[in-house]
């Protein structure tokens, strides 16, 4: 069965001429992702030959690049991508859209906060809003609730802001109550039972809450344009988010990707995206598409490459993995998972420009090296940027991760009482060393050199490291600290309280009564909800949470004097007067 949407797309199938393409995709932004991704070759970071395949004039010959792979069809659908390979090191890597990174790069870093203007939309003003242009406004007193009012300086008329979060509700003081509720993993039709509500309250409570808290996401924007760092030490991975299906006639869950990036010491996540936007109408987007000829084209060259489109799904098309865990919305769309990849850590790149030096520590299953390397790839030039792939073992049982401590810890006793007048940081680096300098490790190719690291914890029983950024061989002071600080713990941490907290992202469960299939009763059946419940949560634990240290990662990262209150959080001025002075 197919949904009512995908129906409605057959309908409007047509068949366009396929339009003029180039040998790899245009720049875009200066945004140009198709290159070489291996730091330790010549080629790394430059950009391939260019030129227009339909125009017959004499080409540049490349000497750096092949373009490999050809425009296949099968039923009128492309099924093959085109890959880039490097003539100095073989690497092939798959050919990305660079205006489809550019356009989440920009979703993300376009304010969520709501913006207040000019009410008139005759008035030149009506489209320049008081937190961007407050030279357009004057305040002009309260109003009788209280709120803060203003006048335009061009035409004149007045307006208001609401004073706050609760302005001329009815029940305001249930919001405070939900939001405890949200975060303590008490389903939603608890939630209206507890609070004695209903459930169009509760949604619209939830909305309240997310515009809220979308000023926090400006707030870490400006904040980490300023941060003033020697290093900042980041890890970064995915999470699947299960959600429900719709509609009986499309009885299958639908798998987002969640990829975050968290500071290593503090804990802070400094951003997290969802490959789902709720901007995107799918079929005015589809009927655009067929206009420019999109169908036609390999992905990597289409218009709309970023986004998947409702044919996407067709049963003739040769899709790959990703698209069985996909379908279409009646609102919004999903993003194919590499460019939310891609947009993600060019967000990071543009807020932290001002951090002198980065190192990344990146789990190797999702693909994401690659990302980090093309988006940081002037900071890899520049050795300002160590990169690091950590492997984990997460299948172990406690006892197994026990016995792996228990070695370990023998082994470094060992190695202590071998060398009793070193100390341990210089122990640390010399056993390193040793495995960097090993002949067997030089021998293997570059992606096969995998360190094992000489101190693994509980969380990390039998933890490996890859360098991934070329940096004297891989021998210097950087490179050796980038392998003894690599790490997945704090994200790994955050990915944890988001199951155990939300439960809307709890684990589905197995029944035996059931053939052993998954029960998704607490997974949302709207995307949009699970994009602000993340949002919500990235904030209350920024900002609220507290760990056995008495402190909330704000707190660590050394941005807050204090934690905040969640009626803080709310209240959005909070934050403000718990900000240390130097930030």
């Amino acid at each position: 069965m197919v949904s009512t949407i995908e129906k409605l797309v057959e309908t409007i199938f047509v068949s366009n001429e396929s339009p003029i393409d180039y040998r790899v995709p245009m720049e875009a932004g200066a945004i140009q992702v198709n290159t070489c991704t291996n730091s330790f070759c010549i080629n790394f970071g430059i950009a391939p030959v260019n030129f227009n395949r339909a125009v017959k004039t004499k080409r540049e010959k490349d000497n750096s690049y092949i373009v490999v792979g050809a425009n296949k069809k099968r039923n009128n659908v492309l099924t093959k991508n085109r890959g880039l390979k490097c003539k100095a090191c073989g690497r092939i890597g798959v050919i990305h859209s660079n205006q489809a990174c550019l356009e989440e790069k920009n979703r993300f870093l376009n304010s969520r906060s709501q913006q207040h203007s000019c009410r008139n939309k005759q008035c030149g003003n009506h489209a320049s809003s008081i937190q961007e242009n407050p030279s357009l406004y004057s305040k002009f007193g309260r109003s009788q609730h209280g709120s803060l009012r203003y006048r335009c300086k061009a035409c004149k008329k007045t307006f208001s802001i609401p004073s706050g979060i609760s302005h001329r509700l009815r029940k305001p003081e249930k919001t405070l109550e939900i939001l405890r509720l949200l975060i303590n993993k008490v389903p939603m039709r608890r939630i209206c039972e507890i609070a004695d509500i209903s459930p169009s309250l509760l949604y619209q409570r939830v909305d309240l809450i997310y515009d809220a808290f979308s000023k926090y996401s400006d707030h870490d924007k400006s904040l980490f344009s300023k941060y003033d760092s020697k290093l900042l030490h980041l890890c970064s991975d995915r999470q699947d988010i299960t959600l429900n299906w719709d509609t009986s006639l499309n009885r299958r869950t639908t798998v987002l990707k969640s990829i975050a990036t968290a500071e290593m010491k503090s804990g802070f996540i400094l951003a997290q995206h969802l490959n789902f936007d709720p901007s995107v109408n799918p079929i005015e987007l589809e009927l655009e598409a067929r206009e420019v000829g999109d169908p036609n084209l390999i992905a990597a060259y289409r218009r709309h490459a970023r986004v998947w489109m409702p044919s996407d799904f067709r049963p003739e098309a040769d899709n790959d993995e990703e698209s069985k865990t996909s379908k279409v919305f009646v609102n919004g769309a999903m993003i194919r998972e590499i460019y939310t990849q891609y947009g993600h850590f060019l967000y990071l790149e543009t807020i932290l420009r001002s951090v002198s030096e980065l190192q990344f520590s990146i789990d190797p299953d999702s693909g994401m090296g690659r990302a980090v390397l093309a988006s940081f790839k002037q900071r890899v030039l520049d050795r300002t940027l160590q990169a690091c792939l950590v492997k984990i073992q997460k299948d172990l049982t406690v006892s197994k991760k026990k016995l792996l401590l228990s070695e370990a810890d023998n082994f470094w006793e060992s190695a202590q009482k071998s060398h009793p007048d070193i100390k341990d940081v210089e122990l640390l680096e010399m056993v390193i060393r040793q495995q960097l300098e090993n002949k067997d490790y030089q021998a293997r190719a570059v992606s096969q050199r995998w360190i094992e690291h000489p101190l693994p914890s509980m969380n990390e029983p039998y933890r490996k490291v890859q360098l991934i950024t070329h940096d004297d061989e891989g021998k210097s002071d950087k490179a050796l600290w980038a392998i003894a600080r690599a790490s997945l713990r704090s994200i790994d941490r955050y990915f944890m309280l988001v199951r155990r907290r939300l439960s809307l992202f709890e684990r589905p469960i197995h029944s035996s009564s059931s053939a052993n299939r998954a029960w998704h009763g607490y997974q949302a059946y709207n995307p949009h909800t699970a994009v602000k419940m993340l949002e919500i949560f990235r904030v209350v634990y920024n900002y609220h949470l507290a760990g056995t240290s008495k402190l909330t990662p704000a707190q660590k990262l050394g941005v807050l004097d204090k934690a905040l209150t969640l009626e803080g959080l709310l209240d959005g001025d909070a934050i403000n007067n718990s900000r240390k002075s130097n930030f």
